[in-house]
């Protein structure tokens, strides 16, 4: 077994990508680089790979990982620097290392770091909206209502999956915060509903459309409970 990890970017228009086109364009991308890639078993093989988080679309990324599984291996220097003339512009592979046996990337992601661009329809000093972040946080419970499987409303409790949220800079209407959230199989917060909560709790008039969401890392957790990078696991 030959596995090969891969982290990419997913940029500009490549944003509004779907995590199941997302899929195609890396299948078609592989073909192309005449990967010798594992398929599964049964009537419909597919390809062996397997992705940590999907995004939401229109969400950029500058930390995505994907495990493929090979047989045989392909030269990585190679890869990195012949990848254009393969991919669309807009997904660019930034590093890719061979790993042993491991658990599917899906079930290691434990959190994820976001940059976030807020639009809002009124100037703030950053002193104002600092009071009002760390009134937000403050909070015992940070809460909305969803419906469940049964149509039935639940209430949500946010605040246990919001490592740490922070100010970046405030110019003028513009504001640029910076997020790390619960992401993965023990709860996943999305940093849309995150910024939608603070902004709608804290009196803050965002224009809607207007805010632009960047994830800038993804990590594991180690035996220690450490976070780390996902080529440490």
């Amino acid at each position: 077994m030959i596995i090969l990890r891969i982290k990419y970017k997913k940029e500009n228009n490549m944003k509004f990508l779907s995590h199941l086109e997302l899929i195609k364009t890396m299948e078609r991308a592989f073909r192309r680089m005449n990967f010798k890639m594992a398929f599964s078993q049964g009537f419909n093989p597919k390809p062996k790979i397997s992705y940590a988080a999907p995004l939401p679309v229109g969400v950029e990324s500058e930390c995505d990982f994907l495990d493929v599984e090979l047989l045989e291996k392909v030269d990585l220097d190679e890869l990195i620097k012949n990848q254009k003339q393969y991919l669309p512009n807009g997904l660019e592979f930034v590093e890719a290392k061979y790993r042993g046996k491991s658990k599917k990337l899906m079930s290691l992601v434990t959190d994820s770091a976001y940059i976030i661009q807020v639009c809002t329809e009124v100037e703030m000093t950053k002193e104002a909206l600092q009071d009002k972040l760390d009134h937000f946080l403050s909070q015992d419970q940070i809460t909305y209502e969803k419906l469940n499987k049964k149509k039935k409303l639940k209430l949500i409790d946010i605040k246990p999956l919001i490592g740490s949220f922070e100010i970046l800079s405030v110019y003028k209407d513009q504001v640029i915060l910076k997020a790390m959230v619960t992401t993965g199989s023990n709860g996943n917060l999305k940093p849309e509903k995150l910024t939608e909560l603070f902004c709608e709790k804290e009196g803050i008039p965002s224009i809607v459309g207007k805010d632009r969401y960047r994830r800038v890392e993804l990590y594991a957790r180690n035996e220690h409970g450490t976070k780390v990078n996902l080529f440490e696991v």
